[in-house]
């Protein structure tokens, strides 16, 4: 059976197919359901998002411990009551304990700063006094990271995801210092590594926002954007006139692109196109969680529901422990006794992402009869209003 479902982003899904399964045999009702599936995937193409894989080009590379991009003294950068900060970061922290460095700042003493200490973030407002710790930023792993003040609340956001929050009354404070991008006039500790894609923005952006422009490279004009960097091969403002100028040891570098780390744009329907009968609803919800469905075949030809649930392990991996569920009914004929209702431990899976419509599944099992394996799978759909470009 397939089943397509509503779901509040308004975007319809549908159990995509899969093939060779972790199964040894697939029956008459298998080739039924490949059938049915094909229905399935002309409803899913015609209302689901379509993704693009494109990379992020060049990065700032700083370090090890020093170099920045100054950018000049501007009045778009005093901010007061509305305020967003975003960057793709692949930084360490590499002072040691109690030193903490520098993404972003004016001046932490009297205004805004955003930095690291160990792997935390966090940011500062109005100065000293309003210190604000929330969210981890792996070593060395790109990560969107952003913070937010709307004239009463500042909030810090992990891959799209709020991940803490600050009442801090307004306004922010200024001040007529440069803004340095990896360094700061009052905090010259810097990280080490690469930062790209940064944004100033003089509105509090939300977190449907932030994920819906976070991983592609943004295209001014924008609504309450007043400087963007891409720093492909220089620090010019994308927006206006504020252009950087690189000190010390700061360089342009060719990464990985940030386009290719887990964000909760991967999130969506998988299949393998050439197969039929199976697939993998991914989800990806924030915070380095990793959700998955994989519906597939048993060794009798039967249906067969694995409920996976893991972790990002990686820029572009999650690895998930599967389990097998089975005593459960579709409503109204849920059982009376939710005891009977089991998961039974069945292997582990690991994905790997290339791109944004691009990946590699495989499972290792641990119930006898079944074998390891793994397949090239395609997205198939996405979630509406998250962009993956």
């Amino acid at each position: 059976m397939i089943a397509l479902l509503a779901g509040d982003t308004g975007v319809c899904y549908a159990v995509a197919a899969i093939e060779p399964s972790p199964t040894k045999k697939r029956t008459k009702g298998a080739a039924m359901l490949a059938k049915i599936f094909s229905v399935g995937v002309l409803l899913v193409l015609l209302l689901a998002k379509t993704a693009h894989a494109q990379g992020f080009n060049q990065a700032l590379s700083l370090g090890p411990g020093q170099g920045y991009a100054a950018l000049p003294s501007s009045t778009v950068f005093d901010f007061s009551t509305g305020f967003t900060f975003e960057a793709w970061v692949s930084v360490v922290d590499s002072h040691g304990p109690g030193a903490c460095s520098t993404i972003a700042g004016k001046g932490y003493t009297t205004t805004f700063w955003m930095g690291l200490c160990g792997t935390t973030l966090r940011s500062y407002i109005k100065g000293v006094s309003s210190l604000f710790d929330a969210g981890t930023v792996p070593p060395n792993v790109w990560t969107h990271v952003a913070v937010t003040y709307d004239g009463s609340v500042r909030r810090h956001f992990i891959n799209g995801v709020e991940v803490g929050s600050h009442s801090d009354a307004p306004p922010m404070t200024t001040n007529g210092s440069q803004v340095r991008i990896g360094s700061d006039v009052d905090w010259q500790y810097t990280v080490s590594g690469l930062l790209d894609e940064v944004r100033f923005w003089n509105i509090a952006r939300s977190a449907a926002q932030i994920q819906s422009t976070m991983s592609s490279p943004l295209q001014p004009p924008q609504a309450g954007l007043v400087a963007l960097y891409h720093f492909d091969g220089n620090a010019n403002d994308a927006v206006g006139s504020n252009n950087g100028t690189l000190a010390l040891a700061a360089a342009f570098a060719t990464p990985n692109p940030a386009i290719f780390s887990i964000t909760p744009a991967l999130s969506g329907f998988w299949y393998n196109q050439p197969t039929s009968g199976q697939g993998f609803d991914i989800q990806f919800p924030g915070n380095g969680v990793a959700l998955a469905v994989f519906y597939t075949f048993d060794n009798a030809g039967n249906g067969l529901w694995l409920i996976g649930n893991g972790s990002v392990s990686g820029n572009n991996k999650a690895t998930l422990n599967l389990v097998q569920t089975s005593g459960g009914f579709f409503p109204p004929n849920f059982p009376a006794d939710k005891t009977k209702i089991k998961r039974d431990p069945w292997g582990t899976l690991t994905l790997t992402f290339s791109d944004c419509n691009n990946a590699t599944a495989a499972w290792v099992p641990l119930v006898a009869g079944y074998v390891s394996g793994s397949m090239a799978i395609t997205r198939l759909s996405g979630i509406g209003g998250l962009t993956c470009q």
